[in-house]
């Protein structure tokens, strides 16, 4: 699935060289892009969207990164409670932006945003997570990816990103 392939290399660059994470021709065949992550074990930390009390619905909540409050999407997936890291919908929100905006995050966490590589960062450094890439493309096909280990680097190795262990559908990619 060449448009997933895509979307990786280019989570990946915006994620360590920032660059633009939607190019034209996504914008075109991809109608829906969500990138999330969850903690391989849960704590009581309201650091991520497992501090969200169980049973709850997916919405817009408050966590604590530092003792400082950020907006972020929560997904619930069965039993999972995912923190949604970047949200595209229609492409209504431009994400050709600088290094400044992608580390701070940019966007409307209602709509479609970037949580920030700091933020990310800061999140990852805590415990070990797993990423989840949900795809749909304008026909309705939808496809995922899921990685066991997802870590993003400090703004001094320019956010590197680190994954290994895939499991999905959307077809295995090399970063």
């Amino acid at each position: 699935m060449e448009l997933f392939y895509e979307n990786l290399r280019t989570l990946k660059a915006s994620t360590a060289a920032n660059t633009s994470d939607l190019t034209s021709y996504e914008t075109t065949k991809l109608k829906t892009t969500t990138v999330k992550v969850t903690p391989v074990q849960t704590t009581n930390d309201i650091l991520d969207c497992t501090g969200v009390a169980s049973g709850s619905t997916g919405g817009v909540y408050t966590i604590y990164i530092e003792n400082q409050p950020v907006d972020v999407y929560c997904e619930m997936i069965g039993d999972e409670q995912w923190t949604v890291i970047q949200k595209r919908l229609d492409g209504t929100t431009d994400f050709y932006r600088n290094w400044q905006e992608y580390k701070d995050g940019f966007g409307d966490v209602n709509l479609e945003y970037w949580l920030g590589n700091e933020n990310l960062h800061k999140i990852l450094s805590t415990k070990n997570y797993k990423l989840r890439i949900d795809l749909e493309d304008w026909n309705g096909e939808t496809r995922y990816a899921e990685y066991d280990s997802f870590v993003v680097g400090n703004e001094n190795t320019n956010y590197m990103l680190t994954i290994s262990g895939y499991n999905g559908d959307a077809g295995k990619c090399k970063i």
